[in-house]
């Protein structure tokens, strides 16, 4: 009979023609392991493919022959069985009969039927093969386990099923693995989702040699296959949109920024022999990682996202390279049982899990119970869509960056633990205590490795585990340690991490540098040097989140040492404003990698997603590219790739315009977004605050003449998703910078006493902010009506669907309060929607200007504390109401911008005063 084993190393890294023994484990007393003709096929029965693909370099996790049977004598009746049973669930497969459920019965009879549970029955399980697959449901992911049935193999972890190597004979295709790969699997599923019209034109292969340990890349044309090899899902996916963008001129990108976008021309018969006749195209990785999302994302962009929503952006965090990414959602169904099992129940976290819109917030100990309580029904449907997330990633390859504990607890926990070692954290953005104030349990007591322990257990038993685990945890995020000591510091540091340690032996600490930036007063070199030598080296990997305007590896001597990923942080809080340093991200990752420092990847942070894709599109590149590129040359080929291919002269000098105005080299600055439009008005600068602060270091002239240049494109360009939404984007720039002349004159009249300007200027105003809003109305991607139903798309009742929506308002309008009414973050994470625009920002300017009218007529002083709590009333208000607001685009796109163009262009020329 034939008994499980595992390779030893050397074998495992020698050609098959070299191997001669393998080593069991676990083996019965006096059972010998097959030799190594048993590990080979005989050699009768390799073609001329088998041996051309026994002579390839493989990658070191694919060099592991497969266990297959030299005769059929070799079979016992136990592995007949399982053959038959594995075509049997192939045909099953093609005439959908009731074959999955006889396969069902029985993989508990020949299979390893060991199971959790039924509710964790699926939860390791690829949701690929489940559907494609029915041979292979319900088997479960083992590490160090090989078992042999028609093929079933897993090593350290990576389950994979193969075919008999009999019908493997009949069934191999050019490009493919021999066998059955999850996650070229999953790479094909996602071209079927995303590039349908390439299915049968392009094939998959884990068989790659790469310049390195990174992962690597590489596309050739075998017979009439476009033939795409990779280290891993994710590579393999992302020479799939390497090609697409430079080979067919196209695209993929979020749906609501203008999707995909390809000619009908790439990979025809012309377009094969063009790639055939140029030299294959290889790509290394410049460094291992590619990190995605800020802590604050999952709040500010998918608060209310579905299934459907959260594999869209799968599939595009594996077209774009992201190996590394976080995955926070659910976190708050393993606190449940945390707490639950010290002793806590449900009731006792009412006042302490922050609302759906503000859960990141609360995570992070800033506030607490605030816009709650949270819905039961939505921890539970986290969960299980985090149980999907997860698994989905890991078929692509991508690994989860999970929560840690950082220390936080709920008010009711002092009531049992009352000698717990406790300290309230500081007030937070000026919050009323009751919302802030977090209650911090001290790392060196004993109860916080308990805590921590438990909840990566937990975390663990939920939502499975990797080879590498990965841990997010920020205990003094935009809040200061209550001493300075670096010694208290360096033990405060260690204690976290055996936490985690404790409850995965591969822990990584994933820890945001921002605080070394946003608290720069008190984090010092020495305070630095002490939070990070808590952590043994290669157990801690920082994110220098802000590094494309403020990198803290410089400023650190590349973190003492110490692992980091150069990001991207570009905006904060989701604000629509056409920005990014374009020359500071393409040329940031090669400069850190060059100055030897302890670089490991590059990442995407921004605190809100759909919008800029350019800078997106360019920073997932520099993950493979060797030096920074010609930023002249990329942005004209990106003018082409943005819409599919589609050719018109002045979309490539519009895009050169953007590239020497707002995606121009930057001064440093926080890029924080508050135009005119979207601000509280105000009389003074500083009442008005960030609103002001227009960000225009750039030529605002040059943004018109990109507006411009685009409407001309408007025949040969108008049918593509990418085009209109673009069209939008750069008029509502344009509108939205000239909100600051129009709030120049109001004020100006009303200083002069002058009551017929200030109402010529107050119309012109007014009417500004209602064609901006029906510009923004023409397209999905500036719609509040979209927001607003995700997040009742939630609710399970009446009193959820009002608690849902409400969160949603409030988040993008006033966001906090304090005791005094007002907040330090109104208007933060300010939105330009259709709809948004109309029944808030243009109703509270004309509520302002009929107070500043009433002051003229009465001859009354301006009252900025009274004109205050009326906005703050208004706001109040208006995120009460249930107003439902469209969904779908309305009015003709391109007559409504060439009519706006034409009124407002040439006054956004002149220069202010």
């Amino acid at each position: 009979m034939l008994i499980a084993c595992d390779a030893p190393k050397d074998i495992r890294s020698t050609p098959r023609s070299l191997t001669r023994r393998t080593s069991c484990k676990n083996e019965p007393p006096k059972v010998r392991c097959p030799s190594a003709e048993v590990l080979q096929p005989t050699r009768r029965l390799r073609s001329r493919r088998q041996k051309a693909i026994s002579k390839q370099r493989v990658a070191p996790r694919e060099i592991y022959p497969p266990l297959r049977l030299s005769t059929p004598r070799a079979f016992s009746i136990a592995g007949r069985t399982r053959a038959f049973l594995v075509a049997c669930s192939l045909l099953a497969l093609a005439f959908r009969s009731p074959g999955r459920d006889i396969w069902k019965k029985s993989v508990g009879i020949f299979g390893n039927s060991k199971r959790r549970g039924a509710d964790e029955k699926d939860s390791e399980t690829s949701d690929a093969y489940r559907g494609m697959f029915p041979a292979f449901r319900g088997l479960e992911r083992r590490s160090s386990h090989i078992e042999v049935f028609g093929g079933y193999q897993s090593l350290n972890g990576d389950f994979r099923p193969t075919t008999p190597s009999w019908l493997r004979r009949f069934t191999r295709s050019t490009c493919e693995d021999d066998g059955i790969d999850k996650q070229v699997t999953a790479v094909k599923e996602l071209m079927l989702r995303r590039v349908p019209e390439l299915v049968g034109k392009v094939g998959f292969s884990r068989k790659v040699r790469c310049n390195g340990d990174s992962g690597c890349f590489e596309m050739t044309i075998e017979k009439d296959i476009l033939c795409i090899r990779g280290s891993s899902g994710v590579e393999l996916a992302s020479g799939l949109h390497w090609f697409l963008k430079n080979e067919c001129n196209g695209l993929i990108t979020w749906d609501k920024t203008g999707g995909k976008q390809l000619n009908g021309r790439c990979l025809d018969a012309h377009h094969m022999e063009v790639v055939r006749s140029k030299p294959p195209m290889h790509h290394d990785r410049q460094t291992p990682l590619s990190y995605y999302q800020n802590v604050v994302t999952s709040s500010y962009s998918m608060a209310f996202w579905d299934w459907k929503r959260w594999e869209a952006e799968l599939d595009w965090m594996a077209l774009h390279g992201v190996n590394l990414a976080l995955a926070l959602s659910g976190q708050e169904f393993i606190w449940v049982k945390v707490f639950e099992e010290m002793g806590l129940d449900r009731d006792d976290l009412s006042d302490f899990f922050a609302g759906p819109a503000f859960l990141s917030w609360g995570r992070m100990g800033n506030i607490q119970g605030y816009m709650g309580p949270l819905p039961r029904s939505y921890i539970d449907g986290q969960a299980a869509l985090q149980r999907k997330i997860v698994n989905r990633m890991r078929v692509f390859g991508i690994t989860p960056v999970f929560p840690g504990f950082a220390g936080f607890l709920p008010r009711k926990f002092l009531e049992l633990y009352p000698a717990a070692q406790v300290v309230k954290s500081k007030n937070w953005c000026n919050f009323p205590e009751h919302f802030s104030c977090v209650f911090l349990l001290d790392p060196h007591d004993s109860l916080f490795e308990k805590i921590g322990t438990m909840f990566v257990e937990k975390m663990r038993f939920e939502f499975g585990h990797d080879k590498v685990g990965y841990y997010a945890v920020d205990t003094f995020n935009e809040m200061e340690p209550t001493r300075s000591d670096p010694a208290y510091l360096q033990s405060t540091s260690t204690a976290v991490f055996n936490a985690l340690q404790k409850g995965d032996s591969s822990a990584v600490w994933l820890m945001q540098a921002w605080l070394f930036y946003s608290d720069r007063q008190f984090w010092n070199p020495p305070q630095i040097q002490g939070v990070l030598k808590g952590v043994p080296q290669g157990h801690l990997l920082l994110l220098d989140l802000f590094a494309e305007q403020y990198p803290q590896w410089k400023s650190t001597n590349s973190f003492y040492g110490r692992p980091f990923i150069w990001c991207m942080l570009h905006n904060f809080g989701g604000n629509h404003d056409m920005h990014g340093p374009a020359p500071q991200v393409a040329q940031g990752p090669p400069d850190a990698i060059a100055s030897d420092s302890s670089i490991v990847g590059v990442g995407m942070t921004p605190e809100g997603l759909e919008h800029n894709p350019v800078m997106f599109e360019l920073m997932s590149e520099m993950a493979f590219r060797e030096k920074a590129p010609d930023l002249e040359s990329w942005f004209r080929q990106y003018s082409v790739q943005r819409y599919g291919g589609l050719k018109c002269p002045n979309s490539s000098a519009a895009w050169e315009a953007l590239r020497n105005s707002v995606y121009g080299e930057s001064p440093n600055r926080h890029e924080t977004v508050m135009d005119i439009p979207v601000s509280r008005p105000g009389l003074e600068p500083r009442e008005v605050f960030w609103g002001l602060k227009a960000q225009m270091w750039y030529d605002h002239e040059q943004v018109v003449d990109a507006w411009g240049y685009l409407l001309d494109c408007g025949d040969a360009l108008g049918q593509s998703s990418a085009f209109q939404y673009d069209l939008v984007d750069v008029g509502r720039q344009v509108l939205s910078k000239l909100g600051t002349k129009y709030w120049h004159s109001v004020t100006a009249a009303y200083r002069q006493k002058d009551k017929n300007q200030l109402e010529i200027a107050g119309t012109a105003l007014l009417g500004l902010l209602s064609d901006m809003d029906r510009l923004l109305s023409t397209h999905v991607g500036f719609l509040l009506g979209p927001w607003l139903e995700s997040s009742k798309s939630w609710a399970k009742n009446d009193q959820e669907k009002i608690s849902m929506e409400r969160n949603a308002r409030m988040q993008i309008t006033l966001w906090g309060i304090s005791p005094s009414g007002d907040t330090d973050l109104s208007d933060y994470a300010n939105k330009q929607w259709g709809g948004l625009m109309s029944s808030f920002y243009r109703e509270r300017w004309r509520m302002w200007l009929v107070r500043l009218m009433k002051d003229l007529t009465e001859n009354r002083d301006y009252d900025k504390q009274q004109w205050t709590s009326e906005a703050v009333s208004f706001t109040i208000h208006w995120t009460q109401q249930t107003e439902a607001f469209p969904t779908e685009p309305s009015g003709d796109l391109l007559q409504i911008s060439k009519e706006l163009f034409g009124k407002y262009s040439a006054y956004a020329r002149i220069a202010d005063a």
